[in-house]
């Protein structure tokens, strides 16, 4: 069950789910090809949302929960939040950066002795969900230019928080390769804990889908650790 949304109203309905911490996958244009999902099939949430980290390993792609996350942002924004030179372009997110002492909240007492979970969780930052334990990330910058349709969701997600930075992970389940076909998106989609599903101008909202149960593999449960 899936509704059409054209132009911007697509946009504006996606960002607003994200701004209310809702997890997307998002499939359009042409797959990404190498290392990193670039925002063609790349699953997408709010990098504000405490404790998203967690969720998105537990329940969603299904791996231990201190794995990292990587922020997308305007490329234009994107020396606000990290130390990047202005000119300098990270398009393939394969570039790690310190977020900016601003952007920083002080570290809890002993939070050295900690261990990795523990700091991960720590609220390290306003984006704690892509800030690692020494305050890096590795940044993707997004331009009009290279995507315009994951540009313009960022910007529409920036108009209702202030912020135009995602979470942006591969639109993969553990021990899968990224989604190639919209059937492959459809079942990673049904067997996980993302909210909506967006593929092309089509928007599939979970709570919406008849027979839920005949997508669902026991391999893909949440993980307890």
């Amino acid at each position: 069950v899936f509704r059409i949304a054209e132009g911007e109203s697509l946009f504006a309905e996606i960002a607003g789910a994200l701004a209310e911490g809702k997890i997307i996958g998002w499939f359009r244009g042409r797959m990404e090809y190498g290392p990193r999902a670039l925002g063609n099939r790349s699953i997408l949430a709010n990098p504000m949302v405490q404790g998203m980290q967690s969720h998105l390993n537990r329940n969603i792609k299904f791996r231990e929960a201190f794995r990292p996350f990587a922020p997308a942002v305007l490329a234009a924004d994107a020396d606000k939040y990290f130390d990047l030179p202005k000119t300098t372009l990270t398009r393939y997110m394969l570039t790690t950066a310190p977020l900016k002492a601003e952007w920083r909240n002080p570290l809890p007492e002993h939070f050295e002795a900690w261990g990795m979970t523990e700091k991960l969780a720590a609220d390290k930052s306003v984006f704690n969900a892509v800030t690692h334990v020494d305050f890096s990330a590795r940044v993707q910058t997004v331009d009009q230019e290279l995507n315009p349709d994951f540009h313009r969701l960022l910007y529409a997600f920036k108009a209702l928080t202030g912020h135009g930075m995602l979470i942006n992970t591969s639109f993969n389940m553990r021990g899968l390769p990224p989604v190639c076909t919209p059937e492959d998106a459809i079942y990673s989609f049904m067997n996980t804990g993302m909210d909506i599903l967006v593929i092309e101008n089509c928007i599939f909202v979970k709570e919406d889908q008849p027979d839920a149960s005949l997508f669902l593999s026991d391999k893909y449960k949440p993980r307890e650790d």
